[in-house]
């Protein structure tokens, strides 16, 4: 299939890595030496949890596809899928959007120096995306996500293609819950027009 999806039981690692200090009234760097704009380290223990969700993996036949079409690293691709995936699965089914967590994985974020290099076969790259209950335990909408997993692609297809923004907005891929990677709203159209041309995904448990 175009892409395969497969749903089921996770165990969950979240940690915090780094922290910068902001000013207390606004979310904006101050330019007081108290105040750096670097990244702090620190270490904590790892917060452990299981719950259910839903992987989607793009073939490799797609993804080689989007390479010659586009031109364009996959990584910030994958990020904007992510966060319109994430904003139209509450279309389908009766839930907040922080009832479920979305994310691709985080060496595929930072922009690739050959747009083609996620296309070579055998490279070992991740073409996935994952959707994860936010709860421990899991709340049954990843599964039904599972089951509407068509539509809600062609939903996020339709979102990115309707908006009149030019690169990218918190109307279509910027979602403000996902971090602040890059996001290429050109490439999330592309990639969803080509998995919805092909309308063949492959399900798995």
């Amino acid at each position: 299939g175009s892409v395969s999806a497969s749903f089921g039981a996770l165990r969950l690692a979240q940690t915090t890595t780094h922290y910068r200090k902001l000013k207390a009234t606004y979310c904006e760097r101050s330019e007081s030496p108290e105040f750096s704009p670097q990244l702090v380290p620190v270490s904590f223990p790892a917060y452990h949890y299981e719950s259910y969700g839903v992987r989607l993996t793009f073939s490799e036949a797609i993804v080689a596809q989007f390479c010659a079409q586009v031109c364009e690293p996959l990584g910030p691709t994958l990020a904007a899928v992510c966060a319109l995936m994430h904003s139209c699965v509450p279309f389908f089914v009766l839930c907040d959007p922080r009832d479920i967590r979305t994310w691709t994985p985080p060496e595929l974020v930072a922009p690739a120096d050959n747009c083609a290099e996620p296309a070579v076969l055998g490279s070992g790259m991740s073409r996935d995306v994952f959707l994860v209950d936010a709860l421990t335990g899991g709340n049954g909408i990843c599964e039904c996500v599972f089951e509407h997993l068509e539509p809600v692609l062609a939903r996020s297809h339709a979102v990115v293609c309707e908006c009149a923004c030019r690169n990218g907005c918190p109307a279509c891929v910027m979602h403000n819950n996902l971090g602040n990677q890059p996001r290429s709203k050109r490439g999330a159209a592309a990639l969803l027009g080509i998995v919805l041309a092909f309308a063949d995904v492959k399900r798995a448990r």
